[in-house]
């Protein structure tokens, strides 16, 4: 009965002291998002608000919506996207308002392609990868079409 006893409690230390795959997998996520954010904080040439969409690009999936904060489509769509952040990070940025500075590396971070600076323009990024964009977003629904089209969410 000893032997047993003994065993038992062996058995259940050693599991209490074991990591469960998930544990071991948030660790290695947070480990690599530290080590992201130790490279985005090398650049101090630009905005702390362009270092967060950095990190984010590079560690999740994240929609960009470049707008103008003078535009009214551009500001209804503020609004409106607001119910996808719980699917994925959404940076809504108002170019008119960002430095120079700031507005190259958004530019330059992902090949926009056919981006001619008529607004608004959207690229979808997952960890690190630019999966989507379009510049004939005119309202919620064209956002969603390219959120299911990509898998992001379903009709």
């Amino acid at each position: 009965m000893k032997k047993k006893l003994l065993i038992l409690t062996f058995i259940i230390l050693l599991l209490s002291a074991c990591k469960t795959q998930q544990e071991m997998e948030e660790e290695k996520e947070n480990q690599r998002i530290n080590e992201i954010t130790k490279e985005v904080e090398k650049n101090t040439e630009i905005s702390e608000e362009a270092k967060k969409w950095l990190i984010d690009n590079k560690a999740t999936k994240v929609l960009t919506i470049f707008c103008m904060k003078t535009s009214s489509r551009c500001n209804k769509l503020k609004e409106e996207v607001k119910e996808y952040e719980s699917k994925l990070k959404v940076y809504y940025i108002e170019m008119d308002e960002t430095d120079d500075t700031t507005k190259e590396t958004y530019k330059t971070t992902y090949e926009l392609k056919e981006y001619t600076g008529y607004l608004p323009y959207v690229i979808l990024v997952n960890n690190n990868k630019l999966i989507d964009y379009s510049n004939k977003i005119t309202d919620i629904k064209d956002i969603k079409e390219l959120l299911i089209k990509n898998k992001i969410v379903s009709e």
